[in-house]
């Protein structure tokens, strides 16, 4: 899918680890409790029944940045087309149950990942050649919304957060390395009232660390050279909100703030 981590690589990451560490009786889908309702999974995409598969799903599905996640029922049957295509399909119908491997507490995966379920549908990472095509362009619309001083380095957009407590927006992209850049990842920060096509308040460098086998993102930013930093982290397995942040904007103190996700595109032309 994409060779760099970032959000939608948590998920990733937290259901592919040791997928080939398995012992055989893991394995036997045919006789495990949960065939019934990974048959009724497999029927739902070869018969193309998005509201079939609606049903089977647990919300909210997360989906690469700047995509929305599909939060409801409702939701997955329109975006169903998006997501399931005939490459889909003919995976699912050509592997059958045999598709399906059971992973301890991670839950049961498909195909190396691609989907995952436990007593409903819990992740999918498998991306179409239409959800690539909406990914490419939100991305593209992103980059084209940003002040010039932040597109002078290839980038990607991770993220955006909305202090809860400044009301400011933080946006958080990848940035590939060069031999002028260690750290990969960069924050630019908007205080509230900040016009987000402008020039970022300020903008800091950081890393994302990922740790434990629920794969927790850590991310740090900062300090720079008069103490501004950000650091946060995210627990996309039990992930709930408010997002606990130590945010120091100032370069005097670091102070503990509320962050909420949220999406750039929803911000930007507001701002303008």
């Amino acid at each position: 899918m994409r060779n760099i981590a970032m959000a939608f690589a948590a998920i990733i990451l937290l259901v592919s680890c040791n997928g080939n560490n398995h012992n055989s009786s893991e394995n036997d889908i045919d006789d495990n409790y949960y065939s019934p309702m990974l048959q009724q999974i497999d029927s739902s995409i070869i018969n193309n029944d998005a509201e079939a598969f609606a049903s089977m799903t647990s919300y909210p599905i997360i989906r690469p940045y700047p995509i929305k996640d599909i939060t409801d029922s409702a939701t997955m049957v329109a975006y169903f087309p998006t997501i399931v295509d005939d490459s889909l399909r003919n995976m699912v119908r050509d592997k059958g149950l045999d598709g399906w491997q059971t992973m301890g507490w991670r839950g049961i995966m498909f195909n190396n990942g691609e989907l995952w379920a436990d007593t409903y549908i819990i992740a999918i990472n498998y991306i179409s050649k239409s959800e690539q095509a909406l990914l490419d362009s939100l991305r593209a619309q992103e980059a084209a919304s940003l002040h010039p001083s932040l597109n002078a380095i290839d980038f990607i957009p991770v993220m955006c957060i909305k202090d809860s407590d400044t009301n400011a927006i933080y946006r958080i992209d990848y940035c590939y390395p060069d031999s002028n850049r260690f750290n990969t990842y960069r924050l630019a920060a908007y205080k509230n009232g900040s016009h987000l096509s402008g020039k970022p308040d300020v903008v800091l460098d950081g890393y994302l660390d990922i740790q434990g086998s629920s794969a927790v993102h850590y991310y740090n930013f900062g300090p720079d050279s008069v103490g501004k930093q950000i650091y946060f982290s995210i627990d996309y397995h039990e992930y709930t909100e408010p997002i606990y942040g130590n945010v120091n904007l100032s370069g005097h103190s670091i102070e503990t703030h509320k962050f909420k996700l949220a999406y750039w595109l929803d911000y930007v032309n507001v701002s303008k």
